[in-house]
């Protein structure tokens, strides 16, 4: 049996274990009652999906799962190895999910400012200033087949994107033009994307855009390497994760509910 501690959740990995072995089970409520801040979560077989849920709260009151509260688990499921599968169903009290995964790696990020291209005697272009308007931003400036440029904001659900975004595309040090990533830090290893797309305007991001905001965000600090992070673009939840030879994986994932037959 494995434990896991990840943000308020405790997991307990008992896919190893019978599922006719109460014995653990109460174990793990006597356990709960000295955790009163956490919620359990129990990984066991099931015999109708690839993997039963159950989670209990502080109360130890077995509860169901929330849409929030399943990506969370699916994340941690992947992010430590415990399932591999790129479609996954899991059970949890009177419903069943499908979860289906897609990856695509998309290379390492091109860092050269000449190549970029980047009017500037610097090497590489982090953190660096620009004046749009009569602002000034820090911007962050890559490659993966086309250029990039990540601009770090604390609200960009409010951010003139469609007003500002040609400015920062046209900018006077990008000769070729440039696409551009607005980013917002939202939590540990989570951050919001929206995207403006040279020539087009804002549209949704595509898997070189997050892969971009992934490895300024690692550059910037903000974000751990070789950690899955999560990335909210246009309401759609993407994961990627810089391997540590400096690849960029992406994983669109596509989560479906289905109620079990009682």
């Amino acid at each position: 049996m494995e434990i896991i501690k990840q943000n308020n959740y405790i997991y307990f990995n008992c896919l190893d274990v019978k599922k006719e072995d109460i014995n653990h089970l109460n174990h793990f409520l006597l356990l709960s009652s000295k955790l009163k801040s956490y919620e359990m979560v129990i990984l066991m077989k099931s015999n109708i999906a690839d993997i039963k849920i159950i989670i209990l709260n502080p109360h130890q009151t077995e509860i169901p799962v929330q849409e929030k509260e399943l990506k969370e688990i699916i994340k941690v499921l992947y992010e430590k190895k415990i399932v591999r599968k790129q479609l996954l169903t899991i059970e949890n009290l009177n419903a069943i999910y499908q979860i289906e995964r897609k990856s695509m790696d998309i290379g390492r990020p091109n860092i050269s400012a000449r190549s970029i291209p980047i009017m500037t005697d610097k090497n590489v272009f982090i953190n660096q200033k620009i004046q749009i308007l009569d602002e000034e931003y820090s911007v962050t400036c890559l490659s993966f087949e086309d250029s990039h440029t990540i601009v770090f904001l604390r609200d960009i659900d409010h951010f003139p994107v469609e007003k500002l975004g040609f400015y920062f595309e046209s900018y006077r040090q990008f000769p070729e033009r440039t696409n551009v990533e607005f980013a917002e830090v939202i939590e540990n290893n989570a951050m919001k994307v929206r995207m403006w797309k040279k020539g087009v305007g804002e549209t949704i991001a595509s898997e070189q855009a997050i892969g971009a905001v992934l490895v300024a965000g690692i550059w910037n600090h903000y974000l751990e390497k070789n950690k899955e992070i999560t990335v909210i673009s246009n309401k759609e939840n993407i994961s990627t994760t810089y391997l540590e030879n400096e690849h960029v994986i992406v994983q669109k994932q596509k989560l479906k509910r289905i109620d079990k037959k009682l």
